[in-house]
């Protein structure tokens, strides 16, 4: 039956069974309120639902709206349901194909009202079993719409037969004009905000995985708190299989299980996973659907999701979401996908910096043995020699190196006396400190003390500022001494004193600067 909203004042003066128009009026001034406080979409529509009940003197209220496939009436809040009422309106969604009263008001976009439930034809089997309709009473259902667009509908009950006057049926319409508006400007508001605070929670999330370069649980555990987040589920499975090693990974958020592929897990193979695992693509499974032979994993969570995950060519899994009621939006399973991907990609980055790390490794054990070898093949740096006079001469070198002393290496020319003196720097304990190499032939006498001491800023006349001498520059290391026979007499006492005393003093300077440089001559 189709009405017509009349004014307000015919409202309020029309002679209607209603026991109290000022309660009516403020209970419609409450409701029109609501449209500036779109916090919560559901305890809006509760609200509402519970004022239309009381005022116009229902029973019983429920509101649906569509869902995000567009192809069921789902229940948001409910009015006055026992328990068992409430867990089936809850449960079970009213597909559009259906033949009952309310796909019948949702395609119509009209308002139909059944004073008696016991002798009108229009109820049909349908109703009785979906929506729970008695078998005696009066049923009121109208569209919840803006403009063309029916988004949902609203329906009451009273349990004993009513004659609805015409005032009443203006009112119940003037309610469900206000809770069309409310409903759609506070459903707008909750999917913005819901579909940034997802993104935040998914750019997070990708920062830190991607972060993530060692293959521990820390990019399993960020993929599971954000798709708990995003997806508003309580229930959540990580399914892994290693074809490689032939055995499976099942972590629920809690407790974690490997098994052997032999050791058959029937509620992943009856579940959406495995087709989610076989397609590899994205299952969701509605409340109200239990074809093709799937079952919910966890009791009473019938709206689930599955999306498939492949790393690399070795694993191949799913992550699992399941709740009890509401379809997943379209922004959700994008938003899903798009994290799971990711999470895919850090592992993936994760396996090859290990197996990097690995051949690093691997590569650094070969130098090592590489240089061992070299070192059984050369001696010492790059000396070559096998023969039992070249094993003694190894065997002084290590005498010798192990001891911070002079050393005087004497041997005609070309028979590799720098060779020896180079190793025996190379195998002490000054190794990774300076080796100095001073030809004593090639630098005239007064250059050379300059260059062994150093000397003071204005010491001599082009001395324009402080120089560091070699012996301290040396100073822990090693500094070999190519034909010392070549340097002058004085030089060679002023040498001979800093071997006793162990200190330099620079040209023009008055300071006593320690050096303790082992010094190797040729």
């Amino acid at each position: 039956m189709e009405t017509t909203s009349r004014q307000m004042d015919v409202l309020l003066t029309s002679s209607m069974p209603l026991s109290d128009k000022d309660k009516l009026l403020k209970t419609l001034f409450r409701i029109s309120s609501l449209i500036a406080d779109p916090s919560n979409v559901e305890e809006i529509m509760q609200k509402i639902l519970d004022d239309v009940v009381d005022a116009l003197g229902f029973d019983q209220g429920i509101i649906r709206l569509l869902n995000d496939s567009k192809q069921y009436l789902e229940t948001k809040v409910v009015k006055n349901y026992n328990p068992e009422e409430k867990k089936r309106a809850f449960t079970v969604a009213i597909d559009l194909t259906d033949d009952c009263i309310g796909s019948k008001v949702f395609k119509s976009g009209k308002a139909m009202v059944i004073e008696d439930v016991s002798t009108d034809t229009r109820l049909t089997a349908t109703d009785r079993i979906l929506t729970r309709i008695h078998d005696q009473g009066s049923l009121f259902c109208a569209p919840l719409k803006i403009g063309d667009e029916v988004f949902g509908t609203a329906a009451t009950w009273c349990r004993q037969k009513t004659r609805f006057f015409p005032e009443m049926m203006d009112l119940f319409l003037t309610f469900a004009n206000q809770m069309s508006i409310i409903i759609y400007n506070a459903q707008l508001f909750k999917n913005n905000a819901e579909k940034i605070r997802h993104l935040t929670v998914l750019g997070k999330a990708v920062s830190e995985m991607n972060s993530s370069y060692v293959l521990d649980n820390r990019i399993r555990d960020i993929l599971i708190s954000s798709a708990l987040d995003i997806a508003g589920a309580p229930k959540i499975i990580f399914y892994l299989i290693d074809h490689d090693q032939k055995r499976y990974l099942v972590y629920d958020g809690k407790q974690m299980s490997i098994e052997e592929m032999q050791i058959r897990n029937k509620k992943i193979e009856q579940s959406i996973i495995s087709r989610a695992i076989e397609s590899n693509v994205i299952v969701v499974k509605h409340p109200s659907s239990e074809e093709d032979g799937f079952f919910p994993i966890f009791k009473d969570h019938h709206s689930e999701i599955a999306i498939p995950m492949r790393i690399r060519d070795k694993f191949r899994g799913a992550l699992y979401l399941a709740r009890v009621r509401n379809l997943y939006t379209p922004d959700q399973i994008n938003i899903l996908d798009i994290l799971v991907k990711n999470a895919c990609t850090a592992y993936d980055n994760a396996i090859m910096h290990s197996l990097l790390s690995l051949e690093a490794r691997t590569l650094k054990t070969e130098v090592e043995k590489l240089k061992e070898r070299e070192d059984i093949l050369l001696g010492f740096d790059n000396i070559i020699g096998k023969s039992s006079k070249m094993a003694g001469i190894f065997h002084v070198i290590k005498e010798v190196a192990g001891h911070d002393t002079n050393v005087l290496i004497q041997g005609e020319s070309g028979t590799g006396k720098e060779l020896i003196a180079r190793a025996i720097h190379r195998q002490s304990n000054r190794s990774g400190k300076a080796f100095v190499d001073v030809n004593c032939a090639a630098i005239p006498g007064t250059l050379l003390e300059s260059e062994l001491f150093g000397y003071e800023a204005g010491a001599f006349t082009d001395a324009r500022k402080k120089k560091i001498g070699l012996l301290d520059y040396a100073n822990g290391g090693t500094m070999l001494l190519d034909e010392i026979g070549d340097m002058s007499f004085p030089l060679q006492a002023k040498f001979l004193r800093v071997l006793e005393e162990g200190y330099i003093r620079r040209l023009g300077g008055t300071e006593n600067i320690p050096v303790h440089p082992v010094n190797e001559y040729l």
